[in-house]
């Protein structure tokens, strides 16, 4: 009895980024479905469909990418990606795009599901630092993929909302590149104050 404690302790974290991968990879299924109710015209329905199921294969994808690195975590990178997990309110802010992404009939909710994904986007890479990942270049370019796909299955039907949602995809690259750029800087002067001590 006692080891099975220890190994649900030791898998704690594990548990923690399972349901946050589960929660995500349903994500796109329920955003096809919220779009469905709201599409006007069977025309409307075919792309939503279209673009629905290309995002639905890239969260999957994703999630078993990110499992898969996850198997091979240390103990303190499964505590790390735990900690991530929680500090960024991970699951609560999956449960709330879900829960958006269950109505989309008003504009309002659809750009708040765009900025929730950008934001889970974020998580994602906080996640694969914790695990001692480099971001491989195709990791962004994937990224960019999403965003112009989620772009346009929200925006379907909706001209003024595709303006909208490309400032966002502008503004949010704008922000990592400002991101990147802080944190060169931090680990420069860290690195500084290293060899000052030494």
């Amino acid at each position: 009895m006692a080891d099975v404690k220890t190994d649900k302790a030791d898998t704690a974290p594990t548990d923690l980024l399972s349901k946050f991968l589960g929660d995500l990879a349903q994500l796109p299924k329920i955003m096809v479905d919220g779009m469905l109710k709201q599409a006007d015209s069977e025309d409307e329905k075919e792309v939503i469909r279209a673009l629905g199921g290309t995002l639905n294969s890239q969260f999957s994808e994703l999630t078993v990418y990110i499992r898969e690195r996850a198997g091979k975590l240390s103990v303190q990178q499964k505590q790390e990606s735990e900690q991530v997990l929680r500090l960024s309110s991970a699951g609560s802010l999956i449960a709330n795009g879900s829960s958006l992404a269950a109505n989309l009939t008003s504009q309002v909710a659809k750009i708040g599901l765009v900025g929730i994904v950008m934001e889970i986007k974020k998580i994602i890479r906080m996640l694969l630092e914790a695990f001692g990942i480099k971001i491989p270049k195709w990791l962004e370019v994937l990224f960019l993929l999403i965003d112009e796909i989620v772009k346009l299955f929200f925006s379907t039907g909706s001209p003024s909302l595709a303006s909208i949602l490309s400032r966002m995809e502008q503004d949010y690259l704008a922000e990592l590149t400002q991101v990147s750029r802080l944190q060169r800087e931090n680990d420069l002067r860290s690195e500084l104050d290293n060899e000052e001590n030494t």
